[in-house]
């Protein structure tokens, strides 16, 4: 896949952007702390994992540096998840996936040592770099990741992610309806509500491309009705392309109200920015 060319002052504007939002994540990731059974805690950044266990980096909040413990004693993540996740996951859907890996990236390396902890950030962060990089056509990349998400979430057989990758990955120059029972046997509710959601918006994706509207609408659809746990900004990306459709026939109402409601799904991300954008262009 050809890496479309950034002119030298977009790129400007995206470095711009990229500080902005990096030094928001920064603040936030400093508050992002692991804590552990009878509430110590230590900051992401003072821990390194061998095996199954923590190794602390120096001597810091009582702890000393080169002592262990088992990531099982680790109770949760504290602290508001990191500002590039939702911000990397809007461009995503808005079909920029390379911006959105720049910001992504960073946070991954950060927050790779909470990967085994309930309530961490880089899960969903994980989730939606494999998607990025299966757009860019990363495969070695898409296995990386998914071998890494499997190992954070054990279960028997393989793991929803890697068979969303692998679906994402079907050249352009398959058959169409392979590509969309690929995505389709994804939607369902066994697998993780976020790999669900995506199948489905990627599926309508693909029927809009070809200018099957209804089918396309009922997959957008599905991602806020059915798997709304997915995520909010994949929430209202969908709400963003279902509206489109609705407007195109002639649903006017019923478009706006989607974008309201994508508006605020999607906030302080270019989804969220895109969605008022359309609303105020209907209102």
């Amino acid at each position: 896949m050809k890496i479309p060319f950034i002119s030298r002052g977009s790129a400007g504007f995206l470095t711009a952007l990229v500080m902005s939002i990096f030094s928001i994540a920064f603040a936030q990731e400093a508050q992002n702390r692991i804590i552990f059974e009878g509430n110590r805690s230590l900051p992401l950044d003072q821990v390194t994992v061998n095996g199954d266990n923590f190794v602390v980096k120096s001597d810091t909040d009582g702890f000393k540096k080169g002592q262990t413990f088992p990531i099982a004693l680790a109770s949760y993540v504290s602290g508001e998840k990191p500002a590039v996740v939702n911000e990397s996951i809007g461009l995503l859907m808005l079909g920029k996936p390379i911006d959105g890996l720049l910001l992504l990236e960073p946070m991954l390396e950060l927050h790779k040592v909470t990967a085994k902890i309930p309530g961490n950030y880089w899960l969903e962060a994980a989730r939606a770099a494999l998607v990025a990089n299966a757009f860019n056509g990363s495969s070695s990349k898409v296995e990386a990741l998914a071998a890494e998400i499997a190992e954070a979430t054990p279960a028997p057989g393989e793991d929803p992610a890697a068979a969303l990758g692998k679906a994402l990955l079907m050249p352009s120059s398959s058959k169409l309806e392979d590509r969309l029972a690929a995505l389709e046997s994804l939607v369902n509710d066994t697998n993780p509500p976020v790999v669900s959601a995506y199948a489905s918006f990627f599926h309508g994706n693909l029927l809009k491309r070809v200018k099957r509207d209804k089918e396309a609408l009922h997959s957008f659809l599905k991602v806020s009705c059915l798997y709304p746990t997915g995520g909010r900004v994949l929430n209202g990306a969908a709400e963003l392309q279902a509206s489109e459709i609705l407007n195109s026939m002639n649903r006017r109402e019923e478009a706006v109200a989607l974008l309201q409601s994508a508006v605020r799904e999607a906030k302080n991300t270019a989804a969220g920015a895109e969605a008022d954008k359309r609303l105020k262009s209907l209102q």
